[in-house]
């Protein structure tokens, strides 16, 4: 009975990748991102940052592609096992997408956004920052900007 149900939880899983990991699923985000990104920096460029940032680029739906993506590569590298040496090339190249992804998470939900303005010869430690923070430091020149 034991060998059933793991084969059935094996065969349900393997059936999920094989949706997720598809070609068609992949290609299809891909376009519709595209898409929505071609429209969101349209509106930014007449309109402005804030805005854009406000209705698109931080909202929930918007949240929602990252993983998604994450989860197909996920899937795509799935299928390719047991691993061949013929491919190394993929498994490598989908295992950078991953760490795009995991990186492109972190700075989204922990990371501090900000402009500097320079001109050429300056050299600056401050950021100006579109959202509250609170400044943390031993001493005036070792303090840190976190997000309140």
């Amino acid at each position: 009975m034991k060998t059933n149900t793991i084969s059935t939880k094996r065969d349900i899983f393997i059936e999920a990748c094989r949706y997720f990991g598809s070609l068609r699923l992949a290609v299809f985000l891909i376009a519709v991102l595209a898409a929505i990104l071609i429209a969101s920096t349209l509106y930014e460029s007449f309109e402005s940052t804030e805005l854009a940032q406000r209705f698109v680029y931080t909202t929930w739906w918007f949240d929602l592609f990252l993983p998604l993506f994450a989860l197909i590569v996920f899937c795509a590298v799935v299928l390719r096992w047991p691993f061949e040496l013929r491919h190394t090339g993929f498994i490598i190249t989908h295992f950078g997408l991953l760490l795009i992804c995991l990186g492109s998470g972190i700075n989204r939900h922990m990371g501090i956004e900000g402009q500097m303005y320079l001109t050429e010869g300056d050299a600056l430690d401050e950021m100006t920052l579109g959202e509250r923070a609170v400044e943390v430091g031993l001493s005036t020149t070792d303090s840190y900007r976190i997000p309140a």
